[in-house]
């Protein structure tokens, strides 16, 4: 489809993971929403986002935020969840309130 451009949402508030996802995205042409409270959430759901990254180690609302994508969204976006390979119990969190994918990653890897 010409003009269309996908719009993703990505709660990552690492600042050398969340450049890396908007570099990406644009490579894509991807219009990535980046919120860091209620109301940024809010507005990047009414974009109809069709996929939502979220680092399950942020201290951001993310286990009321999965839900809230899924209800407003519904089936149209799909969430991957990230976090530390000791993360198992906050995976499950995210799968059972909504998350499509759960990975581990290297998101806090210390070089």
């Amino acid at each position: 489809m010409r003009g269309f451009h996908p719009v993703a949402a990505e709660l990552i508030p690492n600042l050398l993971v969340s450049v890396k996802v908007q570099q990406a995205a644009k490579l894509k042409g991807v219009a990535l929403r980046s919120p860091r409270n209620p109301a940024q959430f809010q507005e990047a759901l009414e974009a109809n986002p069709v996929m939502l990254l979220v680092d399950i180690q942020a201290a951001l609302p993310w286990q009321a935020w999965i839900p809230q994508a899924k209800a407003a969204c519904g089936e149209a976006i799909k969430i991957a969840v990230v976090g530390g390979h000791a993360e198992i119990e906050k995976k499950r969190q995210a799968l059972a309130a909504g998350a499509d994918h759960g990975t581990a990653t290297v998101i806090r890897a210390r070089f």
